[in-house]
């Protein structure tokens, strides 16, 4: 008998390991006509600085408005490359028995880990002033640099139904330079959030 339960076993550890993952795998259900969208505080992993709690007002605002259902959340966005649900927003989430979680993070490609240092090419663009005499055209560099990148979970589910960004231009350095971008992350997610 006991051999019989030693062959069996790693059989169970397979089945149970392939229902954990077809459980992730399961494709994006479509939201119910009064699903509950949680928003996160806006995570900054740029140089530039920026108003997060501003930014995340403006998000949920702009969702409102599109009729969707939606509530802003205390905890904040994680401030790590791969932006997943953080333990605080998981049991956030659950205590405001949201459906769904927005995550919502201000990057610079040009910091992550993968980016290479490397110039590009760019036609029908003005070249970068290299001359020291002349002056820096910083402007250009950080309005291409930002995004916002977002990312929204089904409450439960560790496959996100959206991964995506949008371009944050940044010419004044201000706060208000990110708005339109939250009001393009907004029209993306609503979308998406209404599709049947």
């Amino acid at each position: 008998m006991r051999g019989f339960s030693r062959a069996l076993l790693p059989v169970f550890l397979v089945l149970a390991a392939l229902a954990a993952l077809a459980q992730n795998e399961l494709p994006p259900q479509p939201a119910k006509k009064n699903a509950r969208l949680c928003v996160a505080i806006v995570g900054n992993a740029s140089t530039t600085p920026a108003l997060e709690e501003r930014m995340t007002a403006r998000l949920v605002q702009t969702l409102k408005d599109m009729k969707v259902n939606v509530e802003g959340m205390d905890s904040r966005t994680t401030m790590q490359h791969r932006i997943t649900m953080t333990s605080d927003n998981s049991a956030e989430s659950r205590d405001k028995e949201c459906d769904y979680v927005l995550l919502t993070q201000l990057t610079e490609p040009r910091l992550l880990p993968n980016a290479l240092d490397m110039p590009t090419i760019q036609i029908g663009k003005r070249a970068p002033n290299v001359d020291a005499s002349g002056p820096l055209d910083s402007t250009q560099e950080q309005r291409e640099s930002l995004e916002v990148v977002f990312v929204m979970f089904r409450n439960g589910r560790l496959k996100p139904v959206v991964d995506t960004s949008v371009p944050a231009y940044s010419i004044h350095h201000v706060a208000e330079d990110f708005l339109p971008a939250m009001d393009r992350e907004a029209s993306r997610i609503a979308r998406e959030f209404n599709k049947k």
